[in-house]
């Protein structure tokens, strides 16, 4: 594995480890939409948005946008923080880590 394809792993695996704890269960992770679990998400996604010096904002729809504070051209990813019952490490949540990088 290159430097490069080592660090940016070591980073997303940084960034999923900070959700591992939010609806964390013996048969995997349950962040249902509109629940506790899913807020402390979204408080963890607005950490790491402020964190890359990103605006977060939310839309009528209840979904976060994290903006820089840079003339458009932007490039939009998006994914999702909340999970089925029970789902995978990886649920939406790899998707929003490998944004932020």
């Amino acid at each position: 594995m290159s430097s490069d394809l080592k660090a940016l792993t070591e980073a997303i695996e940084g960034r999923l480890a900070g959700l591992d704890g939010i609806g964390a269960g013996p048969e995997g992770f349950t962040r249902l939409a509109w629940t506790d679990e899913d807020a402390a998400a979204a408080e963890w996604f607005a950490e790491q948005a402020a964190a890359d010096g990103l605006e977060v904002q939310r839309d009528r729809a209840g979904n976060l946008w994290a903006v820089p504070d840079a003339d458009p051209p932007w490039l939009a990813v998006g994914s999702h923080l909340d999970t089925v019952r029970d789902g995978g490490r990886y649920d939406g949540a790899l998707g929003v880590a490998c944004a932020f990088e």
